[in-house]
């Protein structure tokens, strides 16, 4: 949909370099709603990050990771 994400900061979604805004604190996600709000319809971001992290793409990775583990 090329919407914004607000998630909280978690390890798991740092590592994944999502353009997600991560927050730590109730009064943060608040405020990135406001900015979201505010923000231009730039969608180009959300959907190239979709369009790489697709389930294929995430199986294809897994995958290669079993496969280097078991060499």
């Amino acid at each position: 949909a090329g919407l914004p994400v607000i998630s909280r900061d978690l390890e798991e979604v740092r590592e994944m370099k999502s353009p997600a805004l991560l927050y730590s604190n109730e009064n943060q996600f608040i405020e990135y709603i406001k900015d979201i709000l505010k923000m231009s319809k730039n969608t180009s971001v959300y959907k190239d990050y979709a369009a790489k992290n697709t389930w294929e793409n995430r199986y294809k990775q897994m995958k290669e990771y079993l496969n280097l583990e078991r060499g």
